[in-house]
Formats: C-alpha cells, structure tokens, sequence
C-alpha cells in the first residue's frame, strides 16, 4: 500500500491509449503480454467507453481530452521513447494527470525530479523472459576472448565533441556527422570502437545489421554518406535473432554495449544474462526496471583501445564479476517480472 491506496487488483484488462499506432507503444503492449496480462491497445478513446481497466497506460502525447474517459484503477501516463529525457505532454497527459501517482518510461534518470510530482517507474519488455532462460544455461568452462557485438548502426544524437575527446578517425571513416534536419551532430560509438579495433588489428565478433530501406537513417545509404565508406566491411548479411545472439555472447568473454540512440541498450539485457564481461558507454544515472551489477565503464571521449586491453589483463577476475549480472535474471517467470514491475509501486 502506498498512502493508504491499494495496489490494482489484476482482475480486468489492461488498457494502453497511444496517440497513433506506433513500434513505441508497442513495446509496452509487449513487455504485458508477455506478463500474461490481457491489453487492449487502441488510439480511439471512444473504442474503450464504459470498460473498466486495472492499469490504464496513456500515452502522454496523446490529443485528446479524457476528462471523466478513464475507469480504471490506476491510470498511468506512459512514453516508450529511448531518451530518458523526452517528455512532450500534450492535451491527453494533462487532463488525466490530477489522477495519476506514476509515469512510466522504457528508461528514466535516477536523479532526476519527480515528474509533475508523479514517481517514475519502468515497464517490462519482451527481452526480459528470453534474458530469464539464458542466465540458467551453464557457462562454457572457456570463453572466445575476442570481443563481441552485434546491433544495429545507431548513433546518439544531439553530439557535442571536446577537445580532448578520442576517436578513430581515417580518410574513410568519420565517427561524427552533421545532421541538417534538426542542426545536430550524430555520433556512431559503435562504429567508432569497431573502427579502433579493425585500425589497431584487433580481431572480434559480429558486425552491424543494417536495414534493407533505403530511406532509413539505419540503412547502409545513410550510414555511409553520414559516416564514411568503411563503414560497410561491418555489415552481416542477415538479422541475428535474440537466441542465436545471447549464444555467441555466451561463448566470448567481453561483450560490447556501446550507445545505439540512448546510452542504454537492450544488449544490457543480453549481456547480463550471459555473464559475459560488458564494456558499456556511460550509463549516467539511467535506471530499467533490471539493471547490471557489474560493468566496465568506457567514458566519454576516453581511450577505447586502453580499456579493452585493460579489461582482457583482467579477463578471469571480471568474468567471476560478472557472473552475478546472471543472477538477476535467474529464476524470472511472468508472474516475477510482473511482481517486480508492480513493486515500484509500493
């Protein structure tokens, strides 16, 4: 109980209201079904008229008024967006909000205030139960101690380059591009460390996937004009599914998570429970609702090569760390993940 209010009684649907339909708000609808909860998702609020709801989830972007709309225990406003930053609240947030206790968010900042005075929580995602069967697969008695990644051609937006910043830099390759749609600087970190790894001859595992539409800020068109030529010796032929990507990481020591469009990537989530040693971007103060006990941090700007060498020096004492990032995930079931996900709200 939180301020002598009970928690919903999970007896009714769920109720997810979006603004438009979009991949966003579909990965809250997917994160609850795999709870074994029942959703309705829709983006028409006459849809949903005098239904009853345990949770209501309501995009905050939304554009209509909901006053007196909404039956349901507990409503929440949501967004699914990558940026722990982004909150754009539109008509839909404000008329529900004099309601709500909490703000869902695929990823929030620890420190940062209290949202209209709303507690930020994180939502489940679909990751979380394949994440579940991987931590309890033996290790292998070795690992591949050449690094490991797999992900797409993401980049953080918004860059701002210091002087004393390292990066690979070539006559093919530029790991800073200037985006003129929104007068922002793009930062590829993970093409970036590849490129320091393939320069200094050190051999790895994986590559890039990119997207097969052209007008794609992940496809090879946009990566090369945006970043350089060489970016296409990383390119895989075909997508690598969960499964067969947590395999691999299993087998290699170091896993790396550089930042795709936020600083937190799912890959956390793989590489946890594989137990394989992650070498991360700066995470700052970014909480999910499972995060990593151990890591190896590559600052901003910092030397790449340095670290990764300094990581494989000490490959069997990180490793036995790294082991406990398994046990987070030990043991998960539906009906845990959906406790652990209601518990932030007590």
């Amino acid at each position: 109980m939180r301020g002598g209010k009970k928690l919903p009684v999970m007896n009714k649907p769920i109720l997810i209201l979006e603004k438009s339909p979009n991949n966003h708000s579909y990965r809250l609808e997917a994160g609850l079904k795999s709870c074994n909860q029942r959703v309705i998702r829709t983006s028409n609020p006459s849809e949903i008229k005098d239904q009853v709801f345990s949770l209501a989830f309501i995009e905050s972007m939304g554009t209509h008024d909901l006053t007196g709309m909404i039956n349901a225990d507990e409503i929440i406003p949501f967004d699914a967006e990558d940026d722990p930053n982004f909150f754009e609240p539109n008509l839909s947030y404000y008329s529900i909000k004099d309601k709500c206790s909490f703000y869902a968010k695929l990823v929030y900042r620890a420190r940062s205030p209290e949202l209209d005075g709303l507690k930020l929580i994180a939502f489940p995602i679909i990751n979380f139960l394949n994440c579940a069967r991987f931590a309890d697969i033996p290790a292998p008695s070795s690992r591949d101690i050449n690094p490991f990644f797999v992900g797409s051609p993401a980049y953080l937006n918004f860059w701002k380059e210091k002087p004393e910043h390292i990066y690979c830099k070539s006559p093919q390759f530029k790991p800073i591009a200037y985006f003129p749609s929104d007068d922002s600087y793009l930062y590829s970190q993970r093409f970036d460390w590849l490129e320091t790894m393939t320069t200094n001859s050190i051999p790895f595992n994986g590559g890039v996937v990119f997207s097969k539409d052209p007008a794609s800020t992940h496809s090879i068109d946009f990566q090369t004009k945006s970043f350089g030529e060489a970016v296409r010796k990383y390119a895989l032929n075909q997508y690598v599914n969960p499964v067969d990507h947590n395999l691999m990481s299993l087998n290699c020591s170091i896993t790396l998570a550089p930042t795709g469009h936020d600083r937190y990537s799912w890959r956390i989530f793989d590489i946890m429970a594989t137990g394989s040693i992650m070498m991360v971007t700066d995470l700052d103060d970014r909480v999910m609702l499972y995060n990593p006990k151990a890591k190896v941090t590559v600052k901003d700007g910092s030397d790449f090569l340095s670290a990764l060498e300094s990581t494989k020096s000490e490959e069997s004492r990180l490793l036995s760390l790294h082991a406990e990032n398994r046990e987070v995930f030990k043991g998960k079931t539906p009906e845990l993940i959906w406790r652990d996900f209601l518990n932030q709200m007590v």
